[in-house]
């Protein structure tokens, strides 16, 4: 609630954080499964790991989200007509800050399954020696 004294016309509502948070946790378990799919590892902790993803992709949703709203970027005028006059608002944020926040949750759980398959790659192989 501290963003809405920062900036009142950020929409930022409860309802918003859990639905975004909703979001990113879909996000987040799903890149886990497919990484976990993909590299036919089989390895213990994959729930574990899977609750990590969810909460990356959430933080990473609502986190984007918000600091994309907040980001200042080129002027954007929008022009219409209202009773019978032509209303033009200029505003200086970004127009689809959820679009970015999506990459950043995608983002944020495809790192950690990197470092996840490094680091069972580099056990694996010291198993072997």
């Amino acid at each position: 609630m501290l963003l809405l004294l920062i900036k009142p016309t950020l929409l930022l509502t409860p309802r918003a954080i859990l639905l975004g948070s909703a979001v990113g946790i879909s996000i987040g378990a799903m890149i886990g499964l497919l990484a976990d799919r993909f590299t036919k590892r089989e390895q213990p902790g994959l729930l574990n790991a899977l609750l990590i993803d969810a909460a990356l992709g959430a933080i990473g949703f609502v986190g984007g989200a918000t600091a994309f709203s907040l980001l200042p970027v080129m002027n954007h005028t929008t022009t219409r007509e209202v009773g019978g006059m032509i209303l033009r608002t200029t505003t200086r944020d970004y127009q689809d800050p959820y679009r970015l926040a999506f990459g950043v949750a995608v983002l944020l759980a495809m790192v950690f399954e990197f470092f996840r398959a490094r680091q069972w790659r580099k056990r694996s192989s010291q198993a072997v020696k």
